[in-house]
């Protein structure tokens, strides 16, 4: 199926430049991109790697992905493996470990510095003179998501798409004293959408924050204050604050008083959001926000999972049909068509900048580094070559075919190989599924 959305979405952006170019209407800067977009989504997954067990059961292995950020099965595939990772972290990371340098400084031999680090890290501090303090650092999970002022027409600062801009703010923002003092760690990605004033980017952080009492309420009051400073733009249409406006405002943070909303700017930002990690579960009919109650717990792994989940959703260039219920929300329901004009606008700026990104203890975090094409990586991570309960090995054999080569049954969502005349498969000299995914590898290295 994502295959299937990869090539209509090429055929959709070729017949979008062939009508600019007829009308000699389109602007020559994004012509490499286009054409690099459609290789992609064309030659994405054209090579895809599948197991047949000893009953004649065909599974899907890998696919030999194209990295693009626009691709639907490259988005589906960097969000199973990021996912994946963050689980495996979180349940061996409940805890960070406080550690102290002794080992004097060159440039300033007096200062005594703490830091922070995960547990796979701690080895690597203690060999740069680093002593242990403390392996029971507790801390809490939360999302953050930040907002620019963006109008229609004007966007912010003068730009309707203005992603660097909006990572290099949440930059300055990670620098400040309360950050470091307050958040240990995190991650972050930057999602696009679209509504009625044009391009709405914004930003999807997971936090980890030191443990302390009404600790969210403390955070927020820093990040708010700071961000919508940060934020100002002099084209911003609200001049001044309104009564309602501080009303609305006030709702977010008990700590929030009149002193407090007055140094704010009414140029700046006032729409965060920031509380513990969550998932959203349909009950009753109407969705609910589920928080976690205990680090570990099923919440808890279903929140960070539903948090990095945005990184790799561009329904920013989807097309959606409005549904409003009973209760005066309105849930959108995306369709498998592209707003073509959009996704063309928006990829010069998409080119060579990074999207997703770590920070603090979990920007060297070994554990959570992501490979261009980690195929041999997932497969170690996934899968089984022998059966766990006799030890019997699996008698399996492996094959490499284009996906449109395959089809789901319906009744039992098996996998089937088509019966076209037409068909090509290349089979492997493979033994194990290791060795299957390692001549994938090579042909990442020959295409």
């Amino acid at each position: 199926m994502l295959k299937r959305k990869n090539i209509k979405l090429a055929k959709d952006i070729e017949d979008y430049m062939e009508r600019l170019i007829g009308k000699n209407r389109y602007d020559v800067d994004c012509i490499n991109e286009v054409n690099t977009l459609i290789k992609r989504l064309n030659q994405c997954a054209i090579n895809t790697l599948y197991e047949i067990d000893s009953f004649g059961k065909i599974k899907l292995m890998s696919p030999l992905i194209c990295n693009h950020r626009l691709c639907n099965i490259c988005n589906w595939h960097r969000q199973k493996s990021i996912r994946r990772k963050y689980i495996r972290f979180f349940q061996n990371n409940q805890t960070l470990c406080r550690v102290m340098r002794i080992k004097p400084m060159k440039r300033v031999p007096d200062k005594k510095e703490f830091s922070f680090c995960t547990h796979s890290q701690l080895d690597g501090y203690l060999n740069r003179g680093f002593v242990l303090l403390s392996k029971e650092v507790e801390y809490d999970l939360m999302h953050l998501v930040l907002t620019v002022p963006h109008t229609e027409g004007g966007g912010w600062h003068g730009s309707d798409i203005y992603i660097k801009e909006i990572i290099n703010t949440f930059h300055q923002l990670r620098r400040l004293k309360f950050w470091n003092l307050m958040i240990y760690g995190g991650e972050y990605g930057v999602e696009t959408t679209l509504n009625d004033n044009g391009f709405h980017t914004h930003i999807h952080a997971l936090l980890m924050v030191a443990k302390a009492e009404r600790n969210r309420d403390k955070l927020h009051y820093q990040i708010f204050y700071h961000w919508n400073r940060l934020t100002a733009d002099e084209n911003s249409k609200r001049k001044q604050f309104e009564n309602e406006h501080f009303e609305k405002i006030i709702i977010g943070n008990r700590l929030f008083n009149d002193v407090y909303l007055k140094s704010l700017d009414p140029k700046g930002s006032t729409i965060i959001h920031l509380r513990s990690v969550y998932y959203k579960e349909l009950i009753n009919g109407k969705w609910k926000n589920i928080e976690y109650k205990q680090f570990g717990d099923d919440a808890m792994i279903r929140g960070v999972m539903e948090t990095i989940s945005y990184h790799f959703k561009p329904k920013a260039f989807q097309k959606y049909i409005e549904l409003k219920n009973r209760d005066g929300s309105v849930d959108k329901i995306y369709t498998d068509d592209f707003d073509v004009e959009k996704i063309v606008k928006i990829l010069p700026k998409l080119y060579k900048e990074r999207l997703y990104n770590r920070f603090g203890v979990l920007e060297n975090e070994p554990t959570l580094a992501i490979k261009e094409n980690a195929v041999e990586e997932d497969f170690e991570e996934t899968t089984e070559e022998f059966d766990s309960e006799t030890g019997e090995v699996f008698q399996n054999h492996y094959f490499v075919t284009h996906p449109l080569n395959v089809y789901h049954k319906r009744e039992t969502n098996e996998i089937m190989l088509s019966s076209r005349a037409d068909v090509r498969i290349q089979t492997l000299k493979a033994h194990s599924g290791r060795e299957a995914v390692q001549e994938l590898s090579k042909m990442i290295v020959k295409r």
